[in-house]
């Protein structure tokens, strides 16, 4: 049983889903494999000599071998600089100079950054990652969000509705090899993971997966439990530079790009679409179609028909020509608004309704019982036999 959940840890799998496969307890599985480790760590060290130096005693002091004990992750760490504090403060780094309510929320990070994003269901916390990628996208770099939890989804397609659509490539996948192996062959700048719950990425894989895509920004969206606390292993804080909760459409950041701070996700633009962008967007795509339209020369070669290869499973909601004005947006707003009320007084009206019948049905029993208690007395008071003279 040791060997095997050690076998497992070794494969990157997580205590808790250890212990889920192989019937035990997550402490279990935990002890099981630090006990395998020490294991062997004693078989493969050596015995040295003891103080006489007459003779090896395996009772004394060991000189242990490396650890054999392969971590998933093995980052080389830098090597020791020194710089005098007034030099430091002429340094300029690399950063993305955000504006806006971005800059407001989180400040101005390096180019290369690491965010969590987190908050209970139906809080907000989608809605406000997909409008960061979408910011993102329109100003620094190509942005991939892998739909883990969500999917490719009528309900997504209306949160990039409300945007006014985007370049954003949306990639549908719950499987965290499929996705470490994705991101390998791919140049995306910024990386959204919806939800690293739902694809089973714990923080040692999520560690990984960043020390294989050293150029890339990872912004992983994690559940909240139904208590309301952070859903997964406290390493994931510790291994990124912000981390941002939403409650109630409300974003709390707390970071090191700038200090604590919150905003409200639907309380009015959180920033403008890149207009210049879009205008080359659609220049191309009007040349592209005049191109189209274009007749064809006649060929002296015969054209072969060419087998159509199978498309990557990508969905790029690129919809440049795509215009809401502030008054469609308040009034779909109130719609939506409305509807809701609409939907919670139903839901009121069919509860009590439940109720009223619950009770009609509960004095109908309690009648019922009292009318058998009644007859059973007056069939026994019959049925008593008169008294011999």
């Amino acid at each position: 049983m040791k060997n095997r959940v050690y076998e497992l840890r070794m494969q990157g799998l997580s205590f808790g889903r250890i212990a889920t496969q192989l019937g035990i307890s997550k402490s279990t599985a935990f002890g099981y494999f630090k006990e395998y480790c020490l294991t062997v760590k004693s078989q493969e060290s050596k015995p040295v000599q003891n103080s006489s130096g007459l003779d090896l005693n395996v009772r004394a002091e060991r000189t242990e071998h490396p650890p054999i004990v392969k971590k998933l992750i093995e980052i080389k760490g830098p090597t020791l600089k020194e710089i005098v504090a007034d030099d430091l403060v002429k340094v300029e780094f690399d950063s993305l100079d955000f504006s806006g309510k971005f800059l407001e929320l989180i400040g101005k990070p390096s180019r290369i950054f690491s965010g969590i994003i987190w908050g209970l269901p139906k809080g907000g916390k989608s809605n406000l990652s997909i409008r960061f990628a979408d910011y993102l996208q329109e100003y620094f770099g190509d942005v991939v969000y892998i739909a883990a939890e969500e999917g490719v989804s009528a309900s997504l397609k209306e949160k990039f509705i409300q945007i006014k659509g985007g370049g954003v490539t949306v990639v549908e996948c719950r499987n965290r090899e499929e996705i470490r192996e994705y991101l390998k062959n791919k140049s995306f700048q910024f990386v959204f993971i919806d939800s690293i719950n739902v694809a089973a990425i714990d923080n040692e894989y999520l560690e990984l997966i960043k020390a294989e895509n050293t150029k890339k920004s990872f912004i992983s969206i994690v559940q909240a439990t139904k208590s309301g606390n952070f859903k997964g292993d406290q390493g994931l804080t510790h291994n990124c530079d912000f981390v941002i909760k939403v409650v109630g459409g409300i974003a709390h950041h707390h970071g090191r790009f700038g200090p604590s701070s919150e905003i409200n996700i639907f309380e009015g633009e959180l920033y403008t679409k890149n207009e210049a962008k879009r205008t080359t967007i659609a220049k191309e795509l009007t040349s592209i179609s005049s191109k189209e339209t274009e007749p064809e020369k006649p060929s002296i070669i015969p054209v072969i028909p060419v087998e159509k290869k199978p498309v990557v499973p990508e969905i790029n909601f690129n919809i440049p020509l795509f215009i809401e004005t502030p008054e469609e947006r308040a009034r779909r707003i109130e719609n939506t608004r409305l509807r809701l009320l609409k939907e919670e007084a139903e839901r009121k009206r069919r509860e009590e309704e439940q109720r009223i019948a619950n009770q009609e049905a509960l004095k109908v029993g309690l009648k019922v019982v009292a009318g058998i208690a009644i007859f059973s007395g007056l069939v026994s008071l019959f049925e008593k036999k008169p008294p011999k003279k």
